[in-house]
């Protein structure tokens, strides 16, 4: 009841905007449709969003949609896909990468358990990559600006 579909499942297509683009991007909000519950939390949310003048990213969360998660990048020599519906939560299932003609396939993994074993690992002293502070502000910022729409 917390937090609504931008919370709870617009986070993960932020962040992968925020792993593809630089540090210093800037990202403007252009447009965001929110549909409002009874309980005063999104039930859907589509965004559009400049960033740095050079590039559009659209996003869709929704609880009341079915469930299709993608991620799909064009750039202009290219183009990448996270391919099926699970582009953020492949949990326990392989998946596939598109890369124009080329594909890469991924083992299944629990990714949960990935990330809280590497958190617990730098915590410990250990050398293990956890999201940089940096990529969590800046969703935090995108995260603001669509709050506020």
């Amino acid at each position: 009841m917390g937090g609504g579909a931008l919370y709870d499942l617009g986070v993960y297509s932020l962040h992968a905007i925020a792993a593809l683009t630089s540090e210093k991007a800037t990202a403007i909000i252009e447009s965001c449709d929110k549909k409002i519950g009874a309980t005063g939390v999104d039930l859907t949310s589509k965004w559009q969003m400049r960033i740095d003048d050079s590039i559009t990213t659209n996003g869709l969360a929704s609880f009341e949609a079915p469930e299709n998660q993608r991620l799909v990048v064009n750039g202009t020599k290219q183009s990448i896909e996270l391919v099926g519906n699970q582009a953020f939560t492949s949990w326990h299932s392989p998946s596939r990468l598109q890369i124009g003609d080329s594909f890469e396939d991924f083992e299944a993994v629990d990714s949960y358990a990935l990330m809280l074993e590497s958190f617990g690992n730098r915590v410990n002293g250990l050398d293990s990559w956890v999201l940089p502070l940096e990529a969590s502000l800046k969703v935090a910022k995108m995260l603001d600006q669509l709050r506020s729409e």
